[in-house]
């Protein structure tokens, strides 16, 4: 992704800048940089693994917000051991079609 050159504030206003959503309406655009906070064990990676799977699937997260569209996703892991962290995604994988 390129760094916009620099501008005035009315040009940045003016200009046309194309979004696409990939979650909901504006949750979660092309793009975008999500950042999950909170404290240990409150289930942010669980959260995230689901996130990440029905952006990929194209299913509605929470089975309540649409995925525009199936995404490619790439997810660097770092949290946990390999054989752990395979566990989390089976657990999740069962409710997804091959």
């Amino acid at each position: 992704m390129a760094l916009p050159q620099s501008r005035n504030i009315d040009d940045f206003l003016d200009a046309e800048i194309k979004t696409e959503s990939l979650l909901g309406e504006g949750l979660l655009d092309l793009g975008d940089i999500l950042l999950i906070v909170g404290p240990s064990e409150v289930g942010k990676s669980y959260f995230l693994l689901q996130l990440l799977l029905d952006l990929a699937s194209g299913s509605p997260f929470l089975g309540r917000y649409t995925v525009n569209r199936p995404t490619n996703i790439l997810l660097v892991q770092g949290e946990m051991s390999e054989g752990r962290f395979q566990e989390r995604v089976r657990k999740l994988r069962q409710n997804y079609p091959k």
